[in-house]
């Protein structure tokens, strides 16, 4: 596969929408194992007497086998290896795996690509059992778009802007973005706060948020300054919280949202805010990087890992410490009243804190 990218890349025009993009993994082709699976094996087809296939092929030779002859699912996985050699023989598969039982893949030069007519698809016989029962439909919608793509004067392009996104692809999209010329964004709920939008006239939520906050949230991102924007939900036809929604809408967008509450008794809540402080009257240097802070080198490696000397001496300076604590007292006599209320909370546990 790879070689055949590297073949086909210079036939391809970059500028156009019919080329090839650079991915990370490429979906490779299996292997078929005329046999059962076994527990331990995660890769792999396997193409026995207990699947869909063996059950269709049983049925299917059932009316040529003489009455009183068994017919079981021994004779069935003995069928199974035969017609793969046959298919071998032919040059229709190649077997790229030994061993008692080979493995084979379907050889590339054996495949016919034929364009359909657009009325009707092949029919699956595996789990169609009757000759008679109605034919499935093909899909009109995407019948309708490969019609009518050549004549379209323009493409539409869209890309994904998740935590998945490399920082230079993610940094590209959004500059993109904000020029308009790529016109559409696919984003995790929340999106990247720190992401300048620009001009975003349409937001299309693929499912109705959980509550009205994040419907706001959400929705939020399109029409600002003032401006004009369009914002559209989907709703599942199997999820009650969205039909719930579909039939009430109004308890959606125009719904209240409840202020964010934090419990100011939480006690790695209060030590964090202490260390902070502590770490604004220090402003030590502690580089881009956790390595210039943290020591690597640790003999035990158990976590968690030790500051480096340097720093923590810094950190150790009796006059930040002084400065802390008085800040810290300040910090905590706002909340002491709660604080009182606690099992963990005494006088010095600031002190022991710093």
């Amino acid at each position: 596969q790879l070689d055949l990218i590297e073949q086909t890349k210079p036939r391809l025009q970059e500028d156009t929408v019919w080329y090839l993009e650079d991915v990370a993994e490429l979906e490779k082709s299996d292997v078929a194992y005329p046999r059962a699976k076994a527990k331990a094996e995660r890769h792999g087809t396997f193409i026995s007497s207990y699947g869909s296939y063996g059950r269709h092929l049983r049925r299917s030779l059932m009316p040529y086998i003489p009455q009183g002859q068994g017919f079981g699912r021994l004779e069935v996985d003995l069928v199974i290896r035969f017609l793969l050699l046959a298919l071998k023989r032919y040059g229709i598969v190649e077997q790229v795996r030994s061993g008692e039982v080979p493995g084979y893949q379907i050889n590339p030069d054996a495949l016919r690509w034929m364009a359909g007519d657009g009325r009707s698809r092949p029919a699956d016989r595996i789990r169609l059992l009757d000759e008679g029962e109605i034919q499935p439909e093909v899909n009109r919608y995407f019948v309708e778009c490969y019609r009518r793509f050549v004549d379209l004067k323009c493409v539409l392009e869209a890309r994904e802007h998740t935590g998945q996104v490399s920082a230079d692809d993610r940094r590209d999209r959004e500059e993109r973005f904000r020029t308009a010329d790529l016109p559409l964004l696919f984003c995790s709920p929340t999106m990247e706060l720190g992401v300048d939008i620009s001009q975003l006239n349409l937001v299309n939520l693929r499912n109705v948020p959980p509550t009205p906050a994040n419907y706001a949230q959400r929705s939020g991102r399109a029409g600002r300054g003032g401006q004009p924007a369009l914002v559209y939900t989907y709703c599942a036809g199997r999820s009650p919280h969205d039909q719930f929604y579909f039939r009430e809408p109004d308890k959606m967008v125009a719904g209240s949202v409840v202020p964010p509450r934090i419990d100011i008794r939480n006690r790695d809540l209060v030590r964090s805010h202490i260390h902070a402080t502590w770490m604004e009257v220090a402003r030590p240097d502690l580089g881009s990087t956790l390595v210039t802070a943290i020591d690597l080198t640790s003999q035990d490696g158990k976590l968690p890992l030790p500051v480096k000397e340097g720093l923590a001496l810094e950190l150790r300076n009796p006059a930040y410490r002084a400065a802390a604590l008085s800040k810290a007292d300040l910090l905590v006599a706002g909340i002491r009243d709660e604080l009182l209320t606690t099992a963990w909370f005494h006088e010095n546990w600031t002190r022991e804190v710093l």
